[in-house]
């Protein structure tokens, strides 16, 4: 799962007929291989986890009581901060998320009290593990625009233990004018009251059913009402580009594995190492996670 291109998005980049679904299942591995490697090469995630419950972050009391250091993680969004220990919530009205000096930029690398609140982190007892912070992580510059309206909803409430979802015309367009709007290996987002649950598109079974996977990466599958709008996430675009070339450039390997041998009269036949293309490379160096220094 979580893999940063479809399916879809593979076989349209390698030209191959609708009717050639013979290596369907190879293009699939390549893909979630290729969104691995790329997780490797950037040190860092390009899909959403929520860290909640048993594995919700924990940080010891911060040296500045009104400032939590999060530049070790890729925040897009706290859920739940609480404080003494986990004990005791507080109020999302007393903080702000920020990046460095500017507000609204994501990822948030830092948690800060509102000067006007009166609040602090506080500790009972002892100061470790003190502040406990429930977060949606992973690296998006516009966390904003991470789900994109697919223009398509439940047509029947969805149960938290029902894997198959029946939607509204799945091959449609979306809200940007892309079809089909529902495609495997997308995460979805659905929400219904404060449950928030991300799901996994196993496959689509026709334009009114679609396969699904619940309750993925640290969310829990809820009851979902008919008409519950469904939100599919947007990987970086550059993310996106990338796996499905590494992809396609991992299937043309596989099915022509001696095109990266060269001859050479003295020697015979060379291999040469295998390489990215260069264009992903180039795009990736952006999203690279540098070493990070004390403030």
């Amino acid at each position: 799962m979580n893999e940063y291109g479809t399916l879809s998005q593979l076989r349209t980049f390698i030209s191959l007929a609708s009717q050639d679904i013979s290596d369907d299942a190879e293009l699939k591995r390549f893909l979630i291989n290729a969104s691995r490697r790329i997780d490797q090469h950037c040190k860092r995630k390009f899909y959403p986890q929520r860290k909640t419950g048993t594995d919700v972050l924990k940080f010891d009391l911060p040296r500045d009581d009104q400032l939590l250091d999060m530049r070790d993680y890729d925040l897009l969004d706290v859920k739940g901060l609480s404080d003494l220990n986990g004990t005791t919530e507080i109020d999302s009205g007393a903080y702000f998320l920020k990046t460095g000096d500017r507000w609204n930029i994501t990822p948030y690398d830092r948690i800060v009290m509102k000067y006007d609140s009166g609040s602090t982190f506080s500790y009972s007892g002892t100061p470790q593990q003190a502040v406990h912070v429930d977060a949606i992580l992973g690296y998006h510059e516009n966390y904003n625009e991470a789900w994109l309206d697919s223009g398509g909803s439940l047509t029947d409430a969805l149960g938290s233990t029902i894997t198959m979802a029946s939607v509204s015309a799945s091959q449609a367009y979306n809200s940007e004018g892309i079809a089909p709007r529902f495609s495997q290996g997308q995460i979805w987002k659905l929400t219904s009251g404060s449950n928030e649950e991300f799901c996994y598109v196993q496959s689509t079974v026709n334009s009114s059913a679609v396969q699904l996977i619940r309750g993925i990466n640290g969310t829990t599958a809820a009851d979902h009402a008919a008409s519950t709008q469904v939100y599919v996430w947007q990987p970086e675009p550059d993310i996106e580009e990338s796996a499905v070339e590494v992809a396609a450039f991992m299937y043309s390997k596989a099915k022509s594995p001696f095109t990266n041998r060269i001859s050479v009269l003295q020697l015979g036949v060379v291999e040469q190492p295998d390489a990215w293309p260069e264009q992903s490379l180039e795009r990736l160096s952006h999203y690279k996670k540098r070493p990070i220094h004390s403030w």
